[in-house]
């Protein structure tokens, strides 16, 4: 898979397990329901998540170390952060568009103040950008849609722009897979491999190259390294929907039991997968805005005697 010319279906773990990984991002998708259903406003997210997550990985593990010294966010994700570029919130960002389906507004105000916390500068326009797409993205919109909308978001100095005109420059094959793989962080001048920026181009290059199909967009994604766990949360996201589906063999075999982390807590996390799809589900029921009206086709013309 990673830095090959082809790929094979993917299967995460070989054998395949029986349930699913515990992931932070989840678990963190958890903490934003539960203080939506208690009105709280964007900026007392950094409470919220100092206080419900205290998982100690990558930059988050920084972040709670300055809240610990009393510092609250944007300053505990700026505050002698070393990896403050990184792509956690990426993942978070995803909830955001979920639940404020076609209101981006506020889609944006929560993923940035979530992304603040343990993020500075680049991740934080990014996280924007992944939440603003996901609410505003629905089936039938093309990948060229999905572009569009990042780089409406993000300010003119973001690296995404230089980025997605590096992505779209290689010839349409898996020879101008291999070449933004190889060539791509050097030609951005980035060496952190868990860079926000790279993992939202691996995630544009799955979709770029997938031709609408989810198995081929998520394999080449995840194919490309980095932070895979993210970059294909953001690609699948994405790609489901535009399709307006997720193939059952993604998820029919991830049993039926919630793997929560270390991370959690004052919070019970369900118990069944079931049980958390519906709990965003719900969520994008309560606080999304209705789908706008399709706007109507013109009327043909007519010859006028």
């Amino acid at each position: 898979m990673r830095g090959g010319l082809t790929n094979r279906q993917l299967t995460f773990y070989e054998p395949l397990p029986h349930q699913m990984a515990k992931m932070d991002e989840f678990d963190a998708w958890l903490v934003g329901s539960h203080i939506l259903s208690h009105g709280a406003r964007p900026e007392e997210l950094f409470v919220a998540l100092s206080e419900y997550w205290r998982t100690t990985e990558n930059e988050t593990a920084f972040a709670q170390a300055n809240c610990a010294r009393g510092l609250v966010g944007p300053i505990s994700g700026a505050f002698s952060n070393p990896l403050s570029n990184g792509s956690t919130s990426l993942g978070r960002a995803i909830y955001w568009g979920l639940a404020f389906k076609n209101n981006d507004d506020s889609a944006i105000q929560y993923a940035k103040a979530d992304s603040s916390f343990d993020h500075v500068d680049e991740p934080v326009w990014l996280s924007c950008a992944v939440a603003r797409t996901v609410a505003l993205i629905r089936p039938g919109r093309s990948v060229a849609d999905v572009v569009r909308v990042l780089l409406d978001t993000v300010p003119k100095r973001s690296k995404m722009h230089k980025a997605v005109q590096f992505l779209l420059s290689p010839a349409d094959n898996l020879d101008g897979v291999r070449i933004c793989r190889d060539e791509l962080a050097t030609h951005l001048g980035i060496a952190d491999t868990q860079d926000s920026v790279l993992t939202v181009s691996w995630a544009l290059l799955g979709l770029m190259h997938g031709d609408g199909d989810f198995d081929r967009s998520v394999c080449i994604t995840a194919g490309s390294g980095g932070a895979a766990s993210v970059s294909t949360m953001i690609c699948g996201a994405l790609c489901a929907l535009m399709i307006g589906e997720v193939p059952e063999a993604w998820y029919s075999a991830l049993g039926k039991n919630y793997v929560a982390g270390h991370g959690l807590r004052h919070l019970d996390p369900p118990a069944k997968l079931d049980a958390f799809v519906n709990a965003i589900a719900s969520d994008a029921t309560k606080y999304a805005w209705p789908d706008p009206e399709p706007e109507p086709e013109p009327e043909p013309e007519t010859d006028s005697e």
